[in-house]
């Protein structure tokens, strides 16, 4: 806050600037070394409370949220938003190993999380029977229907047929070809039949 007294000579300021840069760079190596020790601490002795200190303890600033991304990615603990804490995940499977390594080498201010690597299973997109039973229920579960019913019914069908296998396709072609035959060759004995009589009168 400023105040009558206070002057504003470039002197003065620049002074200011150089203290909050001096005080930053202490309080950066302070906050390191607290992380690192709260790390070996909850390591050896299964508590985690010091982070909880340490995170009341840091001032508002941006570099906060930096903090705690970066406790939260060399240490088992999750950072809890609506509680303001850190937690330690209930199920071991999902609980990260320390990484003394990275607390030793690499300060929170010059860490970058490496990305996530975005993974997709295209076993699992456009599973067609999967599309075809959520419209079914859409329609089943719905108070009104909207729009035209038999052509919605038609689509179903026609994506039903897609669904089955070759060898379905070709049993009904194949059947469907047998009777066409079948038709044909009754149609030829009834003409050669009428031809025989024809012959015989």
């Amino acid at each position: 806050m400023l105040n009558a007294e206070q002057t504003t000579s470039n002197k003065a300021i620049m002074g200011k600037i150089r203290s909050i840069k001096k005080r930053g760079k202490t309080l950066d190596n302070d906050t390191q070394t607290a992380i690192g020790l709260c790390a070996v601490h909850f390591d050896t002795y299964g508590d985690h409370t010091c982070f909880g200190h340490l995170f009341a303890a840091l001032p508002n600033s941006a570099k906060t949220a930096t903090i705690v991304s970066y406790i939260c990615a060399v240490t088992p603990l999750n950072f809890n938003s609506k509680k303001k804490g850190f937690v330690l995940p209930k199920n071991k499977d999902k609980r990260r190993p320390f990484d003394f390594e990275t607390i030793k080498n690499i300060p929170f201010w010059e860490y970058e999380k490496e990305p996530a690597v975005k993974k997709v299973n295209v076993n699992n997109l456009l599973i067609l029977s999967d599309l075809i039973e959520k419209a079914l229920k859409s329609v089943e579960n719905a108070d009104e229907i909207i729009g035209d019913l038999p052509q919605f019914q038609a689509r179903v069908a026609k994506y039903k047929a897609m669904l089955k296998p070759a060898n379905e396709d070709q049993e009904e072609t194949k059947s469907a070809l047998d009777k066409t035959l079948l038709a044909d060759a009754l149609s030829v004995l009834g003409k050669v039949k009428v031809l025989e009589n024809s012959k015989v009168a």
